[in-house]
């Protein structure tokens, strides 16, 4: 049980395999993209790879801040992302953060609505909102800042770990 964690986990944008990733998403879309070398010889998926690469994804994942109640357990499903009332993507992590004093998640969402400051609504379970969508914005992640020196490669080019 990583319960005690979970906040932080999202908050530093750190993916759980199973949960906001899986063997249906490719690197590129989970921000892993620069871990994939085409200069190598021969691996499986490398022309798969390079087709993603040369055409850009559709999809990608991104962090939200969220209204509604404090999340305070897993989701026994995936949370449906919409923009102006039409379904869009889908939480895959969401939790209570105490030092963003909000709900955040890691969500899976379309390219063009993937931008930090982006309007779009999520529908929680009853347990955390009254409302049948809270909402939510496209957020820079990771959500708070690692300690000077520790920012990593994509981080200091692009300011947003998922970029």
């Amino acid at each position: 049980m990583i319960a005690p964690g979970h906040h932080r986990r999202i908050e530093a944008g750190l993916l759980s395999y199973g949960q906001d990733l899986d063997i249906e998403v490719n690197p590129y879309e989970c921000g892993m993209g620069w871990q994939v070398d085409l200069t190598k010889d021969a691996f499986i998926g490398k022309d798969a790879c390079a087709k993603i690469k040369k055409e850009g994804v559709t999809h990608k994942i991104a962090g939200l801040r969220m209204g509604g109640d404090p999340i305070t357990w897993y989701a026994a499903d995936f949370y449906h992302v919409f923009s102006q009332g039409e379904l869009v993507g889908y939480v895959s992590s969401a939790w209570w953060s105490p030092t963003q004093k909000s709900n955040i998640a890691l969500a899976m969402l379309p390219v063009d609505l993937a931008s930090i400051g982006t309007q779009l609504e999520v529908a929680l379970p009853k347990k955390y909102s009254n409302t049948p969508t809270v909402p939510a914005s496209v957020e820079k992640t990771p959500f708070r800042a690692p300690a000077k020196g520790n920012e990593g490669t994509g981080l200091r080019t692009t300011g947003s770990k998922f970029d």
